[in-house]
């Protein structure tokens, strides 16, 4: 088995739109796996960790990348 990772990269040719986001146009959309983030409440005046559950990302109008998941136990 080989790793292969991505060189690392400052993007330059990334457009910006006047709110300070890109201005992306994605070829595809994908399924985001659940996940734990820290939401912070306003009234409560601190961060708790909420359960961000799976969902679709992406353009709707986009064919869905992805295939089956595979796991890699290391030692």
């Amino acid at each position: 088995m080989v790793d292969l990772r991505r060189a690392r990269t400052t993007p330059t040719d990334r457009p910006s739109d006047a709110s300070g986001k890109g201005t992306r146009d994605y070829r595809h959309s994908w399924i985001v796996r659940g996940h734990w983030r820290n939401q912070y409440y306003r009234s409560r005046g601190d961060h708790r960790p909420i359960w961000i559950a799976d969902h679709l990302a992406g353009p709707g109008d986009k064919p869905l990348i992805g295939g089956e998941r595979v796991n890699v136990l290391r030692r």
